[in-house]
């Protein structure tokens, strides 16, 4: 999954995975970004940005 990258339209977005266990190496990292919607945008003045980590 190196390099996917995953974008939603609402307030929510869940990602599920599965090790194969090829590697070794203890642990993961996961990086994401939240962003405003643009002015005008269908549903801009009810989204909120949340970064429940």
């Amino acid at each position: 999954m190196h390099g996917l990258s995953l974008s939603g339209s609402s307030n929510d977005l869940w990602l599920e995975f599965y090790s194969d266990q090829e590697a070794t190496a203890p642990g993961f990292r996961l990086s994401y970004r939240s962003e405003s919607p643009k002015e005008g945008a269908p549903g801009a003045s009810r989204r909120r940005s949340h970064s429940p980590f």
